[in-house]
């Protein structure tokens, strides 16, 4: 589905992403884990065509993104940490907006997604009245709209209560049985752990690790654990 081979993005500062790999198949949940300026972000934008890379390659359904943009892009959906919606709208309207990109698409598909994502009943209120939650689920639809078969996910988790947390983690495992595949970035263990059916653990620009979920539960109990062990090890190697 996605791969991504030895994708480095540096900027003037000298932070950024360097020789990054990795790959995610049809339903995989891949959660990228580590800190804030660790290159998570800097990863999904390169990754969705959103910024440059400097070298490194990578392929969508076996197709060189760089070679064949606009066709690769729309296979893929993205989710910014903080999407601006039009708040004086209601979610129907902002939904109809995404519609116009894509005119092939029956307007149906808005309440289908309105519906998948639980805010269906609320569709004519307007946005600026809704919580954190309720547009992090209005972003997943209209990221989902044209029926992509990727989604990039930028904290998606981020900021919700618990209950927020839950809604938007069931629409993830969801849309991961029929298929769908996620790179999710977060600083949230707990969360990937309980989303992800794969991990990497990326620290300072640099892929440190990755794996299954399962294997690293059967070997380390915790992805916390895992990954004080794995930043651990590579502070020690780097001294």
């Amino acid at each position: 589905m996605l791969a991504v081979t030895n994708l480095t993005k540096l900027y003037k500062n000298g932070r950024g992403v360097e020789n990054l790999s990795l790959s995610i198949e049809a339903g995989q949940v891949y959660g990228l884990l580590g800190p804030n300026g660790s290159g998570k972000t800097t990863t999904l934008k390169v990754i969705a065509g959103l910024a440059s890379r400097s070298s490194g390659k990578v392929e969508f359904m076996g197709r060189d993104v760089s070679e064949c943009f606009e066709d690769v892009m729309s296979g893929i959906g993205f989710v910014l940490e903080s999407v601006a919606h039009y708040d004086g709208i209601s979610a129907y309207e902002n939904m109809l907006f995404t519609a116009r990109y894509f005119p092939e698409i029956p307007r149906s598909r808005i309440d289908e997604l309105l519906h998948t994502v639980g805010i269906y009943d609320v569709r004519k209120e307007k946005v600026g009245r809704f919580s954190l939650g309720m547009s992090q689920r209005l972003s997943l639809a209209q990221a989902m709209y044209h029926h992509p078969k990727l989604m990039i996910l930028d904290e998606p988790l981020n900021g919700l209560d618990i209950q927020g947390m839950l809604e938007v983690r069931e629409i993830i495992l969801t849309l991961a049985k029929g298929g769908t595949s996620f790179l999710m970035a977060s600083h949230l263990a707990a969360e990937v752990e309980k989303t992800c059916t794969h991990a990497g653990i990326i620290q300072s620009g640099n892929l440190v690790c990755q794996d299954k979920v399962e294997e690293i539960l059967k070997n380390h109990g915790s992805i916390e654990d895992y990954y004080i062990s794995k930043t651990g090890e590579a502070k020690h190697a780097a001294v």
